[in-house]
């Protein structure tokens, strides 16, 4: 146990910079971007001549409403709190933290991506392979502890940048809103529950992800040049190929769509921290695991032959 965290220990070493800016630059943009709202705000006039503009205007106080911007009015009209009953309230604050996830987990999936197809490839290519396997470490444990530091640990970061991204949102808006309304926005934002539901987004992100991350590994243990290609080029081509021999796209439509619920799954466990658990009662999910299974263990294999003679 000791010796599998020390590999844990030594993937945070090798890509911390990586997995702690990714989600750092996003963070600090979004920051910048809510201490300018607030700073221009005051100079900068609202002008809207709808008629629900109009009408969100005269809920505002007279005090307010003089010295109202821009930031006022589009979160009156965004929010429209005095107008909207709890469920609403809830509904459109839910839509707005879950939209707030997004960048952020699309930096992740690329940082991990790129990590976990290096992972075996450059020790190969730059021969720190031999020094790694003359370690009392298995090739199994090596294998197992690149993946789950990428889907399980990595993403603790992100977590933790959504989190205080999602925090910076529900305050901007609070102080925005109507007079009073600012306690509605944080109770219908339900920030407490945020992080157990990212935990529990990401964890079954890193389930539903064993085919995908399992065959970037085989490449990454096998492919001698251009993984990148190897690894988009071959499930093209058996999709291709079933399309012209068969007359199907099966093979297509199983990866397109195991790789779209990948994109969207951490958002779609904001709706119910328990929601995502109903993918265990589908067959799919289990011949996923089946399949990320057997790419693990081949990718295993493929290192455990790399020898001096490599």
């Amino acid at each position: 146990m000791r010796s599998f965290v020390g590999l844990l220990r030594r993937e945070w070493q090798e890509h911390k910079s990586a997995f702690i800016w990714g989600p750092g630059c996003v963070l600090i943009v979004l920051v910048l971007a809510g201490i300018m709202a607030t700073a221009i705000n005051p100079y900068v006039e609202a002008d809207f001549d709808s008629s629900e503009a109009i009408e969100i205007n005269e809920r505002l106080s007279e005090e307010r409403r003089d010295r109202a911007g821009m930031m006022e009015m589009l979160a009156a009209m965004v929010f429209d709190v005095a107008g909207s009953t709890d469920a609403e309230l809830e509904d459109k604050m839910s839509g707005l933290l879950r939209g707030v996830v997004v960048p952020f987990h699309l930096v992740y999936l690329a940082i991990g991506f790129f990590a976990l197809l290096a992972c075996l490839y450059d020790e190969r290519k730059d021969q720190s392979i031999l020094f790694w396997k003359s370690l009392p470490v298995s090739d199994t444990a090596t294998v197992m502890s690149k993946l789950i530091f990428v889907i399980w640990v990595a993403p603790l970061v992100t977590i933790a940048a959504v989190i205080m991204a999602q925090f910076l949102i529900v305050t901007v808006s609070s102080i925005f809103v109507e007079d009073g309304m600012s306690g509605r926005i944080w109770a219908a934002s339900q920030i407490w529950w945020r992080p157990l539901e990212l935990l529990v987004g990401y964890f079954m992100l890193g389930v539903w992800a064993l085919p995908l991350m399992g065959w970037v590994l085989v490449v990454s243990a096998w492919a001698n040049k251009l993984p990148v290609l190897w690894v988009i080029g071959v499930p093209w081509v058996v999709g291709l190929l079933e399309r012209i021999i068969i007359g199907t796209e099966k093979f297509s439509e199983i990866v397109t769509g195991h790789f779209a619920l990948l994109m969207s799954l951490p958002r779609d466990t904001q709706v119910s921290v328990f929601g995502m658990f109903t993918m265990f009662s589908e067959t799919r999910f289990w011949l996923g695991l089946m399949v990320g299974a057997l790419l693990i263990a081949t990718a295993i294999v493929l290192r455990s032959r790399v020898n001096d003679a490599h």
